[in-house]
């Protein structure tokens, strides 16, 4: 009975983690997710900005932009996140 609590505390766990680690990209724009829970943009080729903080709600990944702008992308199952841009794939 103790091994079953511990892989399905285990199991629960991971499913926890942050899926969303990596570089994701729409045309000219890119998303980088690090495992420290911030993502670097570049949108329209612009270099990179400044690392922000990102939280994960379920399928929803929410950060704000230097100066305003709170963006929600929604993950799918594919792993591709939907904004209001469009569909960034992970590379």
């Amino acid at each position: 009975m103790r091994n079953v609590f511990l892989l399905s505390t285990a199991l629960l766990l991971a499913a926890c983690g942050s899926k969303v680690e990596g570089t994701y990209s729409l045309g000219v724009n890119h998303l980088k997710f690090n495992s420290n829970g911030k993502v670097i943009t570049n949108v329209l080729g612009a270099g990179d900005g400044p690392e922000v903080p990102y939280t994960v709600d379920g399928d929803k990944i929410n950060f704000r932009f230097p100066g305003g702008g709170n963006i929600v992308l929604t993950m799918n199952k594919d792993g591709s996140l939907d904004s209001a841009l469009g569909k960034f794939t992970k590379k």
